[in-house]
């Protein structure tokens, strides 16, 4: 009975205090509201990120390069052995690897071959980046195709003449309307083993600032002043949006 009784005195204390007992409620109420907004916004933004992140490529990379350690004098780097086949990694071991972990892992190989320049359609000069790469290289970074394939094994095994441009490449470098695909690009590529003294020589940290050159030089722009402008539009957006944070701007050319 006791039950009850709290039960029937709880309502004729509510009936008793309706607006105190209306702004209880509603204090619950927002608040809540307030707990649940929150996490929804805060998983919605998180899963965004991952999404964007993920998007574009890179993701739980293994990168393999070979480099001279820095930490050395100059006597002790010219008693460096010169590096053998057997210190290098070898096709054997990552085909090993592969086969110990089936998929788990995914390979890919680029080498930067040098810049190259060509003339377009109209006759006008264009400068780009040329990359020799695996099968499996650009879909490993999400790269879209908008038409065409991507370089296959056979590609490589039988060293066919093919090549993969971007978008802004195309509408570059064939008149307007024109297939990409099936065409015959001609280009003076600049190795670096005689570079010609009006080479332009640009050094990048990451697959994601590659991509962004490429882009400049496909859209017959000065990366230096592209450079300057990235720098003043950062400077800027810290000063309206108030925020330190922003470190960074990046090229993107989207029509």
């Amino acid at each position: 009975m006791a039950f009850f009784e709290n039960i029937k005195i709880a309502f004729m204390s509510i009936a008793a205090n309706k607006m105190r007992s209306l702004l209880t409620m509603l204090g619950i109420i927002i608040g809540i509201s307030a707990v649940i907004t929150i996490t929804t916004i805060g998983s919605s933004i998180e899963a965004t990120l991952k999404n964007t992140i993920n998007d574009l490529g890179g993701v739980n990379d293994i990168n393999i390069m070979v480099d001279v350690r820095d930490d050395i004098d100059e006597e002790e780097y010219e008693n460096i052995p010169e590096m053998t086949d057997d210190d290098r990694v070898s096709d054997s071991m990552i085909q090993e690897l592969q086969q110990r972990y089936p998929g788990w892992y995914s390979t890919v190989k680029n080498e930067m071959l040098g810049n190259a320049t060509m003339e377009n359609y109209n006759g006008h000069e264009m400068n780009t980046i040329v990359m020799g790469a695996s099968d499996g290289y650009l879909a490993s970074y999400k790269i879209k195709f908008l038409v065409g394939r991507d370089i296959s094994e056979t590609d490589l095994i039988n060293k066919s003449n093919v090549c993969v441009v971007s978008d802004v490449f195309a509408r570059n470098y064939f008149p307007k309307d024109t297939d990409p695909l099936r065409q015959t690009i001609n280009m003076t590529l600049e190795t670096g083993e005689e570079i010609d003294e009006n080479c332009r020589r640009r050094i990048v940290m990451s697959p994601e600032a590659l991509r962004e050159k490429i882009m400049i030089f496909d859209s017959g722009l000065d990366d230096k002043m592209i450079e300057i402008l990235k720098l003043a539009y950062a400077k800027e957006a810290q000063r309206t949006l108030r925020d330190d944070n922003i470190a960074a701007a990046f090229f993107s050319n989207r029509n």
